[in-house]
């Protein structure tokens, strides 16, 4: 999802708003409110499996065992990632002995054979085959998904109704500095919506927009132009 092209830029610097006027250049939309959660529940995080899921696999037809254990730091280069890196966990929280390499295991049965479609004899060709392969999908769409929540921030912008929830935004705000201009690094940059509402009134409208994101360190730009950051 982090991969697709992001659609706003959102800028959020303490300053009125007047009317869009004094939004930065080359931002789409000033934020009114912005706040950010980013605190990483580890131990929740690793009971969900988030880095890594152990899978054990049992065929009852033909007694096929496999163990598939596979981890997040090893597949990190391949990931699509919305920052730099994904989260460093305190090592602290890391087992020892022979369970070591997981946090959470989950058991599946081989799912051959359930319904398979066509007449009589496409369904008997396709009586060994899966239906869903767990091995290669399971674990990685459990960890992706809880990656994803690692860091959530929320803003609220004017109205705008042409956000959806899983577009990509890029969302910056300054940092707590003595150069009040300089640009928060660690949590900026591209976000998934994951849900949003809109407030409307005879008087005003707004979208308050909550954005997560698997990663830190601001990559990418906020604009399409070649521009340095």
């Amino acid at each position: 999802m982090a991969s697709q092209e992001k659609k706003k830029s959102i800028i959020f610097n303490q300053t009125p708003d007047s009317k869009g006027e004094t939004t930065p250049a080359r931002y789409d939309i000033k934020a009114l409110e912005y706040s950010k959660d980013n605190r990483v529940d580890v131990q929740e995080k690793l009971k969900m499996g988030a880095f890594s899921t152990r899978t054990i696999l049992f065929d009852p037809f033909n007694c096929y065992y496999e163990v598939v254990t596979p981890n997040a730091r090893q597949k990190e280069g391949s990931l699509k990632l919305a920052g730099k890196e994904l989260p460093r966990l305190n090592p602290e929280f890391n087992q020892t002995g022979a369970n070591k390499e997981f946090s959470r295991t989950t058991y599946h049965l081989l799912d051959k054979g359930t319904l398979p479609t066509g007449d009589t004899t496409q369904q008997i060709s396709k009586s060994t085959k899966e239906n869903f392969e767990y091995k290669n999908i399971l674990n990685q769409s459990i960890m992706r998904y809880n990656q994803l929540f690692s860091l959530k921030s929320t803003v609220t912008i004017p109205g705008d109704f042409s956000l959806h929830a899983g577009d990509v935004v890029y969302c910056d705000a300054k940092q707590l500095s003595e150069n009040d201009e300089e640009i928060n690094r660690e949590y900026g940059g591209l976000y998934i919506i994951a849900d949003l509402c809109h407030y409307i009134s005879p008087k005003e409208t707004y979208t308050k927009l909550n954005l997560v994101r698997d990663s830190i360190g601001r990559t990418g730009n906020h604009t399409s132009r070649n521009i340095p950051l």
